[in-house]
């Protein structure tokens, strides 16, 4: 899921870069999907945002934003089994609402100093997610895999 930190590199690659789109060049196990609406492996639905804005608000939860931001997407049409959402910094999952699945990923960048001093350390990590099909296409035992940063050698100072 691209966001707003690649826009550093729309200063240094032009108009039109996509992080995500490049990244997938280079590494031939790795597909790039353009679209925030995807049908995965069963004709399981997800729904990739992006969580412009935080995934956290003054006097909310992340979880309750994250249902709150669900519940809009759904409002207005977009309706999947699993929303999966980036930009959120710290990993969650809401197993159950409204009939989905709710996944916050982590992210890929060292913590800037704003950051730190106003939300603490992210979950710098990957996700590998996985999951069973049932007779009714919905996805069930679904298990979210989150790999930290930490198994592979920690953070890099100021790696923006």
């Amino acid at each position: 899921i691209s966001g707003n930190h690649e826009k550093s590199l729309i200063k240094l690659e032009g108009v039109g870069y996509d992080f995500c789109e490049e990244i997938c060049k280079k590494r031939h196990d790795l597909t790039y999907i353009k679209s925030s609406n995807v049908v995965c492996p069963g004709n399981i639905k997800v729904i990739l945002h992006h969580g412009g804005g935080s995934c956290s608000a003054p006097g909310k939860s992340r979880k309750k934003r994250l249902k709150t931001r669900t519940l809009e997407l759904m409002s207005n049409g977009c309706h999947g089994d699993i929303f999966l959402y980036g930009h959120c910094h710290n990993y969650a999952v809401i197993p159950s609402y409204m009939d989905a699945t709710i996944i916050a990923t982590g992210c890929f960048q060292s913590p800037p100093v704003y950051m730190m001093e106003n939300f603490g350390m992210p979950d710098i990590c990957g996700l590998i997610l996985s999951y069973q099909v049932d007779d009714n296409n919905k996805p069930i035992n679904i298990k979210t895999e989150f790999h930290s940063i930490n198994d592979y050698g920690g953070i890099i100072n100021h790696d923006y």
